[in-house]
């Protein structure tokens, strides 16, 4: 039986992550691969996935693009993006320890805020079949399947957008 910790939101920070943390964001998003998206693609795919989130891919990132961090108890936890040129969700992830507590809706949530406060009127993403029943109970539509192919190798993709 798996337990659930009840960790307080009055713990959690979310702010702009800085270059000093690519190592620590690095590391988070290959396990979130590694344990939650593994079953799901074979090794190749996996490596070529995690190999697009290297240190220095994230420090790139994060000088061109607003990259964010949620911290829980001074630790980081979860981060997610922006495509720097038009409001597209890009690398949402949560270290796997943190998992079903509620903190992927939490830093959702802010960054949804975030895109309305910048006068945006919809957002993109894409996601694997996995992940997009939470992007549905977060009011996403499905506009359409798309492969993306990265070093050679083909992804299949779920391309949806929601409307404010």
């Amino acid at each position: 039986m798996n337990t659930i910790i009840h960790i307080p939101k009055t713990h959690l920070v979310i702010r702009e992550a800085v270059s000093e943390e690519t190592a620590v964001i690095s590391s988070l998003i290959h396990r979130n691969v590694i344990q939650i998206h593994s079953a799901h693609y074979t090794k190749r795919q996996i490596q070529i996935w995690q190999n697009g989130y290297t240190e220095e891919t994230i420090k790139t990132q994060i000088e061109q693009r607003p990259v964010f961090v949620l911290e829980c108890n001074n630790v980081i936890c979860g981060t997610i993006q922006l495509a720097p040129q038009h409001p597209e969700i890009k690398g949402f992830y949560l270290d796997p320890d943190y998992t079903d507590k509620g903190l992927g809706n939490v830093l959702f949530d802010f960054l949804i805020s975030f895109l309305k406060r910048a006068n945006n009127i919809w957002v993109e993403l894409t996601c694997n079949q996995w992940t997009a029943p939470f992007y549905q109970k977060q009011k996403f539509k499905f506009i359409r399947k798309e492969i993306v192919c990265w070093q050679n190798e083909p992804f299949e993709e779920w391309s949806m957008r929601r409307t404010f």
